[in-house]
Formats: C-alpha cells, structure tokens, sequence
C-alpha cells in the first residue's frame, strides 16, 4: 500500500475522534501561537487555500478574524464531513468557505488564482514533498505567499526521541530539519523565505509560573528553528 492511500485510510477511520484527541493543537498555547504568526502573515480578505484542512482547525480564525475567503482541501471525505458541520457552528459566513476533496500533489485549480496557500501539521505525511511546493507555487497569485508549519529535526530531544519511537512517529517522515525546508522552498522558486518557531515544546506549560512561561515566549519569538516551525515565502516570479 502506498502512503497516500495508506494516510487516507488512517484518517477516514479517525476522523470521529481527531479533534478530541488533537486538543492540544487545537486550541490553547500551540495554536495561538500558529495563529499569531498567521495572522502577521496573511492579508486580510483574500483568498486562502488550505492544503490537508481536516476538520478545519483555521477554518474560523480565517474567515471571522482574517475576512479571507477560504478553499479547503484533503483527501479524507469524513474528515470534511466533520468539517461542513463544525462551519455550521463557528464560521460567521458559510458562504466565504468551500471543502472539496482533493489531493495537495495534483491540486484541481488553475494558476495564479489563491493569495495564499497555507498547511498545518500535514506537510510531513505527504510522500512527495516538493511535489507539493511545485502545486503551490503554481496556484499562487504573483507574489502570493506559502506558509507551511511543520515539526522538524531541529532539535537534538526531538531527533532522539523519534528514533527511540518515543515520539509515535515514522523516523522516515522526518528527514529533515526547517533549514532544509527552507532550500526545498528555494529549489521550488520561492524568495523571501524566512522561520519562525512555533513552540519548543508542545504542552501547555501551566505547571510553570507565569515568568517562566513568559521568558519561555520571548525566547521563542526570537528563535527561527525548533521542534514546531512555520516557514514562509513569496511566490518567485518566472523570467
């Protein structure tokens, strides 16, 4: 079995339990950050697209905090199920977001027509990782800007705790650290490229005094690598 098909199968049969057991990406600490770093990113009222949406974790943040219009892709159709009916709940305007199935390697749109394209904690279950920064830089406008947050191999805990299995995760998904990403983002003709860490740990730290946990921030808005980073770039126009 190949991994797409493998990772479709996986989230089909999780899609009921995804967000419950995603909680703390979802919300608290982890995703206010991801969020902040998104929202000084993209421009208001534009036209998102959002590779591996799942049950569209941003899909509120973007459309009734950004204004943006947003398209939301991933092959799992009970992840979108899930999705169209958490909309009916959270987003202000259904009408500014449309789900559709579809794989992030062969993306159903024609060039130059997204401001953005974002991805969330998916880019490394993809097989064809490059393949994905080619699609996106096709269906950007000139100039339009690709986020992807990922977890890396920046870290010496996070690479000994991956290949001790102590992370739940295939060492074969994580070949790679931010700052390769970034050449893969350069290979793919994107320019303006930059990191920013997300978190360095994962939890909510609430054990931790309210300094510590406040010293623990600054230092993360100063860091580009990490366990969690986003990279970022601009569409580089085609001589």
């Amino acid at each position: 079995m190949n991994l797409k098909k493998q990772i479709k199968e996986i989230y089909e049969d999780e899609a009921k339990t995804y967000d419950k057991t995603r909680e703390i990406f979802e919300k608290g600490r982890f995703a206010n950050r991801e969020r902040k770093l998104l929202s000084e990113f993209l421009k208001r009222k534009s036209l998102v697209l959002n590779l591996a949406c799942g049950t569209g974790r941003h899909l509120e943040f973007f459309v009734n905090r950004l204004e943006n219009e947003v398209v939301g892709i991933d092959i799992s159709v009970n992840m979108l199920k899930i999705g169209k009916t958490k909309l009916l709940n959270t987003v202000k305007k259904n009408k500014n977001v449309h789900l559709i199935v579809a794989d992030a390697e062969n993306l159903p749109f024609r060039e130059n027509i997204f401001d953005a394209v974002v991805c969330s904690r998916a880019f490394y279950l993809f097989d064809n990782k490059f393949r994905i920064l080619q699609e996106a830089h096709r269906v950007l406008k000139k100039r339009g800007n690709l986020a992807i947050s990922s977890i890396f191999m920046d870290l010496l805990l996070t690479r000994i705790g991956i290949k001790m299995g102590l992370l739940g995760a295939d060492p074969k998904q994580y070949p790679y650290t931010s700052k390769q990403l970034v050449d893969m983002f350069r290979k793919a003709e994107f320019e303006n490229i930059y990191r920013k860490c997300i978190v360095l740990f994962t939890g909510e730290l609430t054990f931790l005094p309210k300094p510590f946990l406040h010293i623990i921030n600054v230092i993360e808005d100063k860091l580009q690598g990490g366990r969690w980073v986003m990279v970022l770039g601009k569409k580089k126009q085609r001589i």
